[in-house]
């Protein structure tokens, strides 16, 4: 498998990302700061309906000093979508999210990336957009359309910065 960015030229340039580690007690991830090899040590969280606790948890991503990031897309009858803020060491730093489909709003998040000065990129298949978040919840930007054209969206859900920071 290759990932593809546009190159000077304007095709596409492939690059081979890293081989997975071979024992089943490590996993790779992609954060702000590259992709780094972690080792299974223990669970954080727990499930429940709100606060501190994750309910269909779809993806996370890692940012600096062992925080996580964690989208969540709840229940259909809660409407309770979110991304969670915590870190490695399980210290709670609350979460925010609101379901809907006007600026900020999530219905359906899919994917959650972070890039090296702490901006969340929240994919939503719903809404057929990318969402970019600072860590605190304001919105900053965001963009998509339903479509298969260039520029267009269709059901957007999962989403990665390679080293470079180009979103993948």
């Amino acid at each position: 498998m290759t990932t593809s960015q546009a190159n000077s030229s304007g095709g596409p340039q492939y690059k081979t990302p890293p081989k997975p580690p071979t024992d089943s007690t490590s996993y790779l991830a992609a954060g702000g700061d590259g992709i780094r090899t972690y080792r299974y040590s223990h669970t954080v969280g727990m499930d429940d309906f709100s606060g501190r606790a994750f309910r269909e948890a779809v993806d996370l991503a890692l940012g600096r000093d062992g925080m996580i990031y964690l989208v969540q897309r709840g229940t259909p009858v809660h409407r309770n979508v979110s991304v969670k803020l915590c870190n490695t060491d399980e210290e709670w730093f609350g979460d925010f999210g609101e379901y809907g489909s006007e600026p900020g709003q999530m219905v359906w998040p899919a994917g959650i990336a972070v890039d090296s000065r702490e901006r969340l990129y929240v994919t939503d298949e719903w809404n057929q957009r990318v969402s970019v978040f600072d860590t605190q919840g304001n919105l900053l930007d965001e963009w998509g359309q339903q479509g298969g054209g260039d520029g267009q969206l269709d059901r957007p859900s999962g989403i990665a910065l390679d080293n470079d920071e180009n979103l993948l």
